[in-house]
């Protein structure tokens, strides 16, 4: 018995930093400058203007399809923006798995919106702008 609670607290402790592991590789890119990395080979992404078009975005992404998703961008309140555009990260939502963005490249420079959290994966270097 002493055993098995030993081994529960070992797999609950070893979750809890995996969890805060992951909360602050996203955290540390909040008021930093970052670039959009998407999905799979996809050189089209969105940027949902509100909660429920990101939901909504969300959904199509689960399914892997990307011609589902290129639907889904057709809506007027997903911006469509290119891989690799550069961005503002102003707050993000481990939970949720998403982060509010400000556009900083391309024709929607200056909008902001929400993305995937994880589509900013690899921007463990960036700069805040005050190290610019």
């Amino acid at each position: 018995m002493k055993k098995k609670i030993v081994f529960i607290a070992f797999i609950f402790l070893c979750s809890s930093l995996i969890c805060v592991s992951s909360f602050a590789k996203y955290a540390e890119l909040v008021g930093k400058r970052a670039e959009i990395h998407g999905p799979y080979c996809w050189d089209t992404l969105g940027v949902a203007l509100s909660e429920e078009h990101f939901a909504l975005m969300r959904s199509a992404l689960e399914t892997k399809d990307e011609k589902l998703f290129s639907e889904v961008l057709k809506c007027y309140n997903i911006l469509r923006i290119e891989k690799n555009t550069k961005v503002f990260v102003l707050y993000t939502e481990t939970l949720a798995r998403r982060a509010q963005v400000v556009i900083l490249t391309g024709i929607y420079r200056g909008m902001s919106g929400w993305i995937p959290l994880e589509w900013l994966d690899g921007n463990n270097k960036v700069s805040s702008f005050r190290d610019s």
